[in-house]
């Protein structure tokens, strides 16, 4: 009976020892191939977690840093401040070498203690690439009118008048101000 318990608890260690490696080494990849830099520090401030993205961004290369300062690595991130003061700072825009950058600084707290701090980061050039192409995909698709002229209700002379001239102007791809008083209808446009 003892061979048996002692068996079946060996299997059971092993495994979560197994389910741990795999959560160990899916968080690794998460964090290694993110799209946002991630840079992490421990309570002194020395560097536990920089991945790939924060190498290119920051221009660190191949070279280790990992337990390394990042007051001496990267001091213009600002962790050592955060480390300091426990606040986080979102969206601030930095500038790192030739590369303008938005970084989120967020303490690491335990029991409202500092244990310490993570920084994220994105190339704001790559950003506004992100959105451009989001934006031609979009305009490619094609706008989806949200009320046609059908719904729009009258017979006076002037509001015909003003849905024929509409109805030719949504012909051409060019944009439309349209102007008037809170209230006359100008989204049904």
């Amino acid at each position: 009976e003892a061979i048996r318990q002692a068996l079946e608890e060996a299997i059971r260690t092993a495994l979560i020892a197994r389910q741990e490696r795999e959560k160990a080494e899916r968080f690794r990849i998460t964090i290694e191939y993110a799209l946002e830099g991630i840079v992490a520090v421990d309570q002194e401030g020395l560097i536990n977690i920089f991945n790939q993205t924060a190498r290119k961004i920051m221009n660190v290369g191949g070279r280790p840093v990992e337990g390394r300062p990042a007051e001496r690595v990267i001091p213009e991130i600002g962790l050592t401040e955060v480390l300091k003061t426990g606040e986080k700072k979102l969206g601030v825009l930095q500038t790192i070498g030739d590369t303008t950058i938005s970084t989120n600084l967020v303490p690491i707290k335990v029991n409202n203690r500092v244990t310490g701090a993570v920084a994220t980061f994105q190339d704001v050039t790559k950003i506004q690439a992100l959105e451009g192409e989001i934006r031609r995909k979009l305009h490619q698709k094609g706008l989806v009118a949200k009320y046609h002229f059908s719904d729009i209700i009258g017979e006076s002379k002037a509001l015909r008048e003003a849905v024929e001239t509409a109805e030719k102007f949504s012909k051409v791809d060019s944009n439309i101000l349209l102007l008037g008083e809170s209230g006359t209808g100008k989204e049904l446009m």
